[in-house]
Order: structure tokens, then C-alpha cells, then sequence
């Protein structure tokens, strides 16, 4: 009998462990993973006759960090060595970077799997600015 009821109750605190589990909903959303491309002019402060267009680049989610994605820099036209993180709940991102003698400061929202906004900030060490609102869509 005292086994029964210490099964018993050992199967109730197990069937419990998992109906409280619950998916997180403010981790990054999957759809940030992948390369996409910004198909609109970005020229950095201070730069001149460096008019690039049609800038590709990747982001990941950070495996360091489970709330953070890792954009890399040729997505705005800089260095593919440099990688800007920014902070992510579900599908948006804060960006508060210093990369390349700039920073680069504003957020995103991934609209949809194949579609992202960036409203940015770009100012650089002379502190001229130069802001802008990029649409990014997913190459692969």
C-alpha cells in the first residue's frame, strides 16, 4: 500500500514537470537565421565617393548568448569581419554597437520570415550622424 501511494505520487510530480513546461516565447525567433541583403544606399559619415549598394550579410542567433543575435557587417556595407550583437525579444532586436570607429545604435523587427526592418543610427568618432530605416530580405 505505502508503495502504491509513493508510486502514485511520484508519477503526479512527473506528469507535472511536464505540463508546466512552456516554450519561451521572447527568445530570438528562428527567422532571424539566415543571409539577407539591404538593396538601399548606406554611406558612412565621413566617407566619401563610397556609395555601395545591394550589401549582404548573415545573422545568427549567438550561441553565447540565447537572447542575442550576431549581425555580421557586410549586411550595412562594412568589413565581414566585423560583427554587431544586438539584443533580442522574439522578433525584435536592439542594436548598440561600436565597430570600425562608428557605432551603429537603433533596432530591428523581422516582420516575417523573409522581411526585416532596421531603423539605425550611424555616427562616427567626429560624432557626425547619419540615420536611416533599411529593408532587408532573406536571400537563403
Amino acid at each position: 500500500m505505502k508503495n502504491t501511494l509513493l508510486f502514485s505520487f511520484l508519477l503526479l510530480i512527473f506528469a507535472l514537470s511536464f505540463s508546466s513546461c512552456q516554450e519561451d516565447d521572447t527568445l530570438p525567433s528562428s527567422w532571424w537565421n539566415g543571409t539577407w541583403q539591404i538593396d538601399q544606399e548606406i554611406v558612412f559619415p565621413q566617407t566619401k565617393n563610397i556609395n555601395l549598394k545591394s550589401y549582404q550579410g548573415t545573422i545568427q542567433i549567438s550561441t553565447k548568448a540565447k537572447r542575442n543575435i550576431i549581425i555580421s557587417g557586410s549586411l550595412f556595407g562594412l568589413n565581414s569581419s566585423f560583427s554587431i550583437e544586438a539584443t533580442v525579444v522574439s522578433t525584435n532586436a536592439t542594436i548598440d554597437s561600436n565597430i570600425g570607429g562608428y557605432r551603429i545604435k537603433g533596432s530591428a523587427i523581422i516582420e516575417d520570415k523573409d522581411n526585416i526592418t532596421f531603423s539605425i543610427t550611424i555616427t562616427s568618432e567626429n560624432q557626425d550622424v547619419k540615420s536611416y530605416t533599411l529593408k532587408a530580405i532573406r536571400v537563403k
